[in-house]
């Protein structure tokens, strides 16, 4: 299916649900990302914490590699050392 064009991660992620419940894993770190998706269209006068964007940025670098994971096109193959294909 195609997704529709939003940036609500919570709405995303509850698509995802229908397809594969593992996804549900992911859904309070999905909500918690869209504030920030949010926050940078429509700026508040709200400051982050550094400790939450690194928060964030941990919390979607897992979903993605998640995502990744079932995407055959996205799977990273394991670095070959030179010296072996010799």
């Amino acid at each position: 299916m195609d997704p529709p064009y939003i940036h609500d991660l919570e709405k995303l992620c509850l698509m995802c649900m229908e397809y594969d419940p593992s996804f549900e894993a992911f859904m309070e770190q999905c909500r918690d990302l869209t504030e920030y998706a949010a926050s940078s269209r429509y700026p508040s006068k709200e400051e982050f914490e550094e400790s939450n964007a690194v928060t964030a940025l941990r919390d979607a670098k897992e979903i993605y590699a998640f995502c990744a994971s079932l995407i055959p096109e996205l799977r990273q193959e394991p670095e070959q050392n030179p010296q072996q294909s010799m």
